[in-house]
């Protein structure tokens, strides 16, 4: 993937300011999911042309996407800075976006992974993520509230590097995390639920297990239990991993806020981030706020460009 100069119209010092005021929502936003009793929830629905995934809502997405614009909004208005947010999306109009007219805009998940958050499990995440009119992620903040777990990044415009840093907020984790449970000999393939009912997953997988084979790796180990958040954060901490959804011609595949986040801290961490057919994410579609090129990350380039090389999207089709 060729890296690309990134337009950034702030100073550092305004980035690590956006990036403290980030971490300060995305955590409000997490303790609020973490401490939430799930037997009070309340489940909504968006469009049924979406995935399961993406139709379901509760009043804590609601809530949390309340509480983290309201903790960004003095520093929006006083930079002009946009937002685009999961739960504000229904009914507007996308050509007429205040994001294609601003210099950068929010790119907000207040709750990445509900149906994991819904079942009592692991795989839940809060996003936010800071997205220039080109549509380069400039900063990202992904929090994990059931491992107490913050991944942040922010680039810097002098050095033109982004800088990613991992923290483990506490050093127990409130229940045992199955995502921790890793085979260092494996091959790790990180996919959306979704993906498991595609007419080609598996052959698709047949072709990531010969690829492991190849690879030297014992085998391929897929983990399908989280959200796209979380299975980016997967791969960004682990030697020996992807995290992979095609190209899609139809509605769906993932939008900007499930991957602007992860794409900057990846890059801080010299992790393979781009579409699924190795060229650079689009965060600032005009047509869309979905992702229809797919995604790749991988723990790092010599893998992805193993990946790359299987042509998957031209064997694979989802009309």
């Amino acid at each position: 993937m060729t890296k690309h100069k990134i337009h950034c119209p702030f100073s550092s010092a305004q980035m690590q300011q956006f990036v403290s005021l980030a971490i300060s929502a995305a955590k409000q936003a997490g303790k609020y999911i973490a401490a939430y009793p799930r037997e009070r929830l309340k489940v909504e629905h968006k469009s049924q042309d979406l995935s399961l995934s993406a139709q379901v809502v509760t009043e804590v997405d609601r809530h949390c996407e309340r509480m983290i614009l309201n903790t960004l909004k003095p520093i929006s208005q006083l930079h002009q800075l946009a937002t685009l947010a999961e739960e504000n999306t229904e009914g507007f109009d996308l050509e007429q976006h205040p994001r294609f007219h601003c210099e950068a805009f929010w790119a907000i998940d207040p709750l990445d992974g509900t149906l994991p958050f819904i079942e009592g499990s692991d795989g839940y995440a809060v996003s936010i993520a800071l997205v220039n009119k080109a549509g380069q992620a400039l900063l990202g903040v992904c929090y994990l509230p059931f491992s107490d777990t913050l991944y942040h990044s922010y680039f810097n415009p002098e050095s033109q590097q982004h800088h990613s840093f991992k923290q483990q907020l506490t050093f127990k984790q409130k229940k045992p995390s199955k995502l921790k449970d890793i085979d260092s000999t494996s091959l790790n393939f990180y996919c959306d639920r979704s993906s498991l009912k595609l007419p080609y997953f598996e052959q698709l997988k047949q072709q990531l297990e010969q690829l492991a084979k190849r690879l030297g790796y014992s085998k391929l180990q897929v983990k399908s239990d989280a959200g796209a958040i979380v299975n980016a954060c997967s791969v960004i901490s682990e030697p020996n991993a992807l995290y992979l959804k095609l190209a899609k011609r139809a509605q769906g595949g993932g939008s900007i806020w499930d991957f602007a986040a992860s794409a900057s801290i990846a890059q801080g961490c010299d992790v393979w981030v781009s579409d699924s057919n190795g060229h650079a994410l689009e965060l600032n579609n005009p047509s869309s706020f979905m992702n229809l090129k797919g995604v790749l990350i991988a723990s790092n380039s010599s893998l992805a460009k193993q990946v790359l090389a299987l042509e998957l999207n031209q064997q694979f089709s989802d009309v």
